[in-house]
Protein backbone atom coordinates (compact mmCIF):
# COMPACT_ATOMS: atom_id res chain seq x y z
CA UNK A 1 0.00 0.00 0.00
CA UNK A 2 1.22 3.71 -0.57
CA UNK A 3 1.36 6.09 2.31
CA UNK A 4 -1.16 8.57 2.46
CA UNK A 5 0.38 12.04 1.43
CA UNK A 6 0.80 15.11 3.40
CA UNK A 7 -2.07 17.50 2.90
CA UNK A 8 -1.12 19.78 0.82
CA UNK A 9 -0.54 23.44 2.09
CA UNK A 10 -3.92 24.69 0.60
CA UNK A 11 -5.74 22.22 2.40
CA UNK A 12 -3.99 22.82 5.09
CA UNK A 13 -4.76 26.58 5.13
CA UNK A 14 -8.84 25.48 3.71
CA UNK A 15 -9.13 23.30 7.39
CA UNK A 16 -7.50 26.11 9.13
CA UNK A 17 -10.13 28.32 7.91
CA UNK A 18 -12.61 26.19 8.91
CA UNK A 19 -11.72 25.29 12.11
CA UNK A 20 -11.36 29.06 12.79
CA UNK A 21 -14.79 29.67 11.28
CA UNK A 22 -15.89 26.97 13.96
CA UNK A 23 -14.72 28.58 16.89
CA UNK A 24 -16.29 31.79 15.65
CA UNK A 25 -19.61 30.43 15.44
CA UNK A 26 -19.57 28.24 18.64
CA UNK A 27 -18.48 31.12 20.31
CA UNK A 28 -21.17 33.40 19.09
CA UNK A 29 -24.07 30.89 19.00
CA UNK A 30 -23.09 28.10 21.35
CA UNK A 31 -22.27 24.49 20.64
CA UNK A 32 -25.97 23.75 19.95
CA UNK A 33 -26.65 25.92 16.99
CA UNK A 34 -22.98 25.41 15.66
CA UNK A 35 -24.32 24.28 12.00
CA UNK A 36 -22.05 23.54 8.79
CA UNK A 37 -24.22 26.05 6.92
CA UNK A 38 -23.61 28.75 9.73
CA UNK A 39 -19.65 27.87 9.34
CA UNK A 40 -19.42 28.16 5.80
CA UNK A 41 -21.29 31.59 5.60
CA UNK A 42 -19.10 32.51 8.80
CA UNK A 43 -15.54 31.45 7.13
CA UNK A 44 -16.83 32.65 3.59
CA UNK A 45 -17.42 29.44 1.94
CA UNK A 46 -19.33 28.32 -1.40
CA UNK A 47 -20.85 25.18 0.09
CA UNK A 48 -20.88 23.22 3.12
CA UNK A 49 -19.76 20.65 1.11
CA UNK A 50 -15.68 21.88 1.97
CA UNK A 51 -16.36 21.31 5.62
CA UNK A 52 -17.46 17.50 4.51
CA UNK A 53 -14.31 17.07 1.95
CA UNK A 54 -11.77 17.58 4.74
CA UNK A 55 -13.74 16.19 7.88
CA UNK A 56 -15.45 13.46 7.72
CA UNK A 57 -18.30 14.25 9.78
CA UNK A 58 -19.12 16.97 12.98
CA UNK A 59 -17.54 15.23 15.53
CA UNK A 60 -14.18 15.03 13.87
CA UNK A 61 -14.22 19.03 13.01
CA UNK A 62 -15.00 19.50 16.48
CA UNK A 63 -12.20 17.80 17.48
CA UNK A 64 -9.97 19.32 15.71
CA UNK A 65 -11.41 22.45 17.24
CA UNK A 66 -10.52 21.19 20.56
CA UNK A 67 -7.01 19.91 19.68
CA UNK A 68 -6.03 23.46 17.90
CA UNK A 69 -7.02 25.67 20.57
CA UNK A 70 -5.37 23.07 23.15
CA UNK A 71 -1.87 23.29 21.10
CA UNK A 72 -2.03 26.57 20.93
CA UNK A 73 -2.65 26.90 24.40
CA UNK A 74 -0.17 24.52 25.33
CA UNK A 75 2.01 26.59 22.88
CA UNK A 76 1.80 29.54 24.70
CA UNK A 77 2.26 28.40 28.71
CA UNK A 78 5.16 26.32 27.66
CA UNK A 79 7.03 29.34 26.27
CA UNK A 80 6.01 31.62 29.51
CA UNK A 81 7.27 28.83 31.56
CA UNK A 82 10.58 28.51 30.04
CA UNK A 83 11.77 31.77 30.68
CA UNK A 84 11.01 31.12 34.10
CA UNK A 85 14.35 31.28 36.11
CA UNK A 86 13.09 29.26 38.93
CA UNK A 87 10.43 26.34 40.06
CA UNK A 88 8.19 29.54 41.90
CA UNK A 89 8.54 31.49 38.59
CA UNK A 90 7.86 28.78 36.63
CA UNK A 91 4.49 28.62 38.44
CA UNK A 92 4.08 31.95 38.08
CA UNK A 93 4.12 31.90 34.66
CA UNK A 94 1.75 29.00 34.46
CA UNK A 95 -0.67 31.01 35.76
CA UNK A 96 -0.55 34.73 33.92
CA UNK A 97 0.27 32.72 30.99
CA UNK A 98 -3.34 30.93 31.01
CA UNK A 99 -5.05 33.65 32.08
CA UNK A 100 -3.27 35.81 29.31
CA UNK A 101 -4.36 33.09 26.57
CA UNK A 102 -7.93 33.21 27.96
CA UNK A 103 -8.24 37.30 27.47
CA UNK A 104 -6.54 37.57 24.53
CA UNK A 105 -8.40 34.40 22.53
CA UNK A 106 -11.66 34.72 24.01
CA UNK A 107 -13.59 32.89 21.09
CA UNK A 108 -10.96 30.07 21.22
CA UNK A 109 -11.34 29.37 25.13
CA UNK A 110 -15.27 30.20 25.28
CA UNK A 111 -15.61 27.43 22.74
CA UNK A 112 -13.72 24.93 24.81
CA UNK A 113 -15.89 25.66 27.79
CA UNK A 114 -18.81 24.59 25.05
CA UNK A 115 -17.26 21.40 23.83
CA UNK A 116 -16.41 20.41 27.46
CA UNK A 117 -19.77 20.88 28.44
CA UNK A 118 -21.39 19.11 24.93
CA UNK A 119 -19.20 16.36 25.88
CA UNK A 120 -16.87 16.96 22.67
CA UNK A 121 -13.41 16.91 24.35
CA UNK A 122 -11.03 13.88 24.22
CA UNK A 123 -11.81 11.66 26.56
CA UNK A 124 -8.47 10.03 27.86
CA UNK A 125 -7.27 13.50 29.73
CA UNK A 126 -3.67 12.30 29.31
CA UNK A 127 -2.77 16.19 28.57
CA UNK A 128 -4.14 17.42 31.71
CA UNK A 129 -2.38 14.47 33.83
CA UNK A 130 0.90 15.80 31.77
CA UNK A 131 0.22 19.22 33.24
CA UNK A 132 -0.56 18.12 36.48
CA UNK A 133 2.12 16.21 36.83
CA UNK A 134 4.31 18.89 35.72
CA UNK A 135 3.02 21.24 37.79
CA UNK A 136 3.46 18.75 40.76
CA UNK A 137 7.22 18.35 39.71
CA UNK A 138 7.92 21.94 39.94
CA UNK A 139 6.11 22.61 43.32
CA UNK A 140 7.91 19.53 44.83
CA UNK A 141 11.02 21.29 43.69
CA UNK A 142 10.24 24.94 44.90
CA UNK A 143 9.67 22.98 48.36
CA UNK A 144 13.01 21.17 48.04
CA UNK A 145 14.58 24.74 46.90
CA UNK A 146 12.89 26.65 50.03
CA UNK A 147 10.40 28.45 47.99
CA UNK A 148 7.33 26.91 48.58
CA UNK A 149 5.77 25.44 51.98
CA UNK A 150 5.69 22.02 52.73
CA UNK A 151 2.32 21.33 50.84
CA UNK A 152 1.34 18.05 48.96
CA UNK A 153 2.12 18.32 45.19
CA UNK A 154 -0.03 16.48 44.17
CA UNK A 155 -3.12 18.25 45.37
CA UNK A 156 -1.31 22.26 45.06
CA UNK A 157 -0.97 20.98 41.24
CA UNK A 158 -4.57 19.72 41.12
CA UNK A 159 -6.20 22.99 42.49
CA UNK A 160 -3.93 24.73 40.67
CA UNK A 161 -5.40 23.47 37.06
CA UNK A 162 -9.06 23.32 38.31
CA UNK A 163 -8.29 27.31 39.16
CA UNK A 164 -6.97 27.77 35.64
CA UNK A 165 -10.05 25.61 34.45
CA UNK A 166 -12.32 27.93 36.12
CA UNK A 167 -10.83 31.14 34.45
CA UNK A 168 -12.08 29.30 31.51
CA UNK A 169 -15.18 28.48 32.73
CA UNK A 170 -16.28 31.84 33.82
CA UNK A 171 -15.64 33.61 30.12
CA UNK A 172 -18.22 30.92 28.94
CA UNK A 173 -20.46 32.32 31.55
CA UNK A 174 -19.55 36.09 31.05
CA UNK A 175 -17.65 36.75 27.87
CA UNK A 176 -17.29 40.33 28.72
CA UNK A 177 -15.95 39.18 32.00
CA UNK A 178 -12.15 41.72 33.27
CA UNK A 179 -9.07 39.50 33.12
CA UNK A 180 -7.03 42.38 33.03
CA UNK A 181 -5.44 41.70 36.29
CA UNK A 182 -6.40 38.30 37.15
CA UNK A 183 -3.33 36.62 36.35
CA UNK A 184 -1.05 38.80 38.93
CA UNK A 185 -4.20 38.26 41.47
CA UNK A 186 -4.24 34.54 41.26
CA UNK A 187 -0.21 34.47 41.49
CA UNK A 188 -0.36 36.54 44.79
CA UNK A 189 -3.48 34.26 46.03
CA UNK A 190 -1.44 31.14 45.14
CA UNK A 191 1.53 32.73 46.97
CA UNK A 192 -0.66 32.79 49.92
CA UNK A 193 -1.28 29.69 50.43
CA UNK A 194 2.26 27.77 48.64
CA UNK A 195 4.98 30.34 50.27
CA UNK A 196 7.07 29.28 52.60
CA UNK A 197 6.42 30.16 56.23
CA UNK A 198 9.07 31.31 59.52
CA UNK A 199 8.83 27.96 60.59
CA UNK A 200 9.80 26.56 57.12
CA UNK A 201 12.73 28.72 56.92
CA UNK A 202 13.48 28.53 60.56
CA UNK A 203 13.58 24.59 60.19
CA UNK A 204 15.99 24.85 57.13
CA UNK A 205 18.40 27.09 57.88
CA UNK A 206 17.45 29.97 56.64
CA UNK A 207 16.26 33.59 57.06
Amino acid sequence: MAPASSPSVAALRRRSQIIHATIAVIADVGYARCSFAEIARRGGLSSTRLISYHFDDRDALMRSVASTIVDDLAVAVTTAMRRATSPRDAVHAYLRANVAFADTHRPEVISLAALLFAGSLPADGSDVDATQQTIASLIAAGVEEGEFSGVDPVIAADVLQRTVEGVFLRLHRAPEADLSDLGDRLVAFFDSGLGTTDHDRVARGTS
